[in-house]
Formats: structure tokens, sequence, C-alpha cells
């Protein structure tokens, strides 16, 4: 299994419309990427600039294998300001 996250830094400004696209993405994800076995946005307290997708994928190939993203990308762009992935692989 292969856990992703994605520490997402965004304009606080734009944090309601940059969620309501990120649970989009997230809940199409979960349904419809071969090997998604689970796709979350969550928040940290005291963070309000960050958002973290985490996801979790039967294989690192179907992880890459998703283009799903590209159909959200338009609308969590303008938010955006950068990001810190982090890869966690089962041993």
């Amino acid at each position: 299994m292969i856990l992703q996250i994605v520490d997402n830094t965004i304009r606080p400004e734009m944090a309601d419309a940059y969620m309501t696209a990120a649970k989009a993405f997230a809940a199409d994800s979960s349904a419809n990427d071969a090997g998604c076995l689970k796709m979350e946005v969550m928040t940290r307290a005291g963070q309000p600039g960050h958002v973290y997708i985490v996801s979790a994928w039967e294989t690192e190939e179907a992880m890459q294998a998703s283009s799903t993203f590209l159909k959200y990308k338009a609308s969590l762009k303008p938010a955006f300001l950068g990001n810190q992935t982090t890869i966690l692989r089962t041993v």
C-alpha cells in the first residue's frame, strides 16, 4: 500500500472555494480511480493556510496513473501557493 500526504499551502481568503474543489476531487478519485483505496481532505487546527489531501493506493503505479486531478486543477489553482508531498510505503 502507498500513502500519499500532500500538504497544500493555500491563500486563506480562498479557503472555502479551495475546500469545495478539493472535496470534489477526493470524492471523484476515491470513487473512480483504479487502485485508489481512499482519499480524504483534512486540516490541522492552528494552520488555516494548509489543507492536506491524504490518499491510500494499492500500488505506486495506480497512484501515478491517476488523471483525476487534471479535472480539478483549474478550480484548485487560484488558491494554491505551494505544496509538500510525502509518500509512505508499506514494508
